[in-house]
C-alpha cells in the first residue's frame, strides 16, 4: 500500500473526483500523478487534503504497516541519555535503514542542531517517521521526531488527538513517561513559536495528570 492508493482509495469511498478531491490545495494533474505513484505528496499538503476531505489520520495510516523502535531506543531518547544512543546507533540490531533516520533526528535534537538537517532529509523524516495510527509509544516518539519540521497548526492537529486519547490513560500506564515527554516538547515549542495561550492550555493538561504537577516544565 502507498499513500497514492489510500488516496485513491478515499477518494473513491467519497465518490469524488480528483479535482474535488485536491481541492485547490494542489493541482490536479500533480494530483494524479501522486496517485498512479509517480510523484510524492509532501505531508504538509497531504495532511491539508485530508483535513478537507474530513479523512481522519488514524483511519487513513491504519493500513500501513509500522515497524516499532526498540523499547531502549525510546527510553534513552526521553531521558536525553545521547550517549546510550549513539552505542545503541551502532548496536547490530539498528542497522536498519528506518532505525538510522530515526538517529539522526534524535542525536539532532538532543544537540539542538536540527537547523543543519538538509530539507530532503527533514521531509524524508515527516514521510517515514509520522505515520499516524494507534495512540502508543512509537507514536509519541514519532511525534517528537517531526515536531521541529512541522508547522504548528499541524502539530496542534496532532495534540489535540493526543490529549483526546490520552483521557483515558491510567497512572500505571507505561505511556506516562511518554505522553509526559512529547508534551513537554510540545510546550517547548509553542514557547519557541510565540503561541503562548497554546502553551498555556498544554501546560494545564500536564500539572492535571497524575503525578506531574512537580514536574511539568
Amino acid at each position: 500500500m502507498t499513500i497514492g492508493e489510500q488516496l485513491k482509495r478515499e477518494r473513491i469511498l467519497l465518490g469524488i473526483t480528483q479535482r474535488q478531491m485536491c481541492a485547490g490545495i494542489i493541482t490536479e494533474s500533480f494530483y494524479s500523478r501522486v496517485e498512479n505513484n509517480k510523484n510524492e505528496i509532501n505531508i504538509d499538503d497531504l495532511i491539508k487534503i485530508l483535513n478537507k476531505q474530513h479523512i481522519s489520520f488514524y483511519d487513513f495510516f491504519a493500513p500501513f504497516s509500522i515497524s516499532p523502535i526498540d523499547p531502549e531506543i525510546q527510553q534513552a531518547f526521553i531521558n536525553y541519555n545521547r550517549s546510550e544512543l549513539k552505542r545503541l546507533k551502532d548496536d547490530q540490531r539498528s542497522q536498519d535503514s528506518k532505525y538510522q533516520l530515526e538517529f539522526k533526528i534524535m542525536l539532532a535534537i538532543l544537540d539542538n542542531k536540527m537547523e543543519e538537517l538538509s530539507a530532503d532529509l527533514k521531509q524524508n523524516i515527516k514521510y517515514r517517521v509520522l505515520h499516524i495510527g494507534k495512540f502508543d509509544n512509537n507514536f509519541l516518539i514519532d511525534l517528537q521526531l517531526v515536531m521541529p519540521f512541522c508547522d504548528l497548526d499541524e502539530i496542534k492537529l496532532l495534540i489535540d488527538y493526543i490529549l483526546t486519547s490520552g483521557q483515558g490513560l491510567k497512572v500505571t500506564d507505561d505511556r506516562m513517561p511518554f505522553l509526559l515527554s512529547t508534551l513537554i516538547a510540545y510546550i517547548k515549542y509553542c514557547i519557541k513559536k510565540k503561541d503562548y495561550v497554546e502553551a498555556r492550555r498544554v501546560i494545564a493538561y500536564v500539572q492535571e495528570m497524575p503525578n506531574t504537577s512537580s514536574t511539568a516544565c
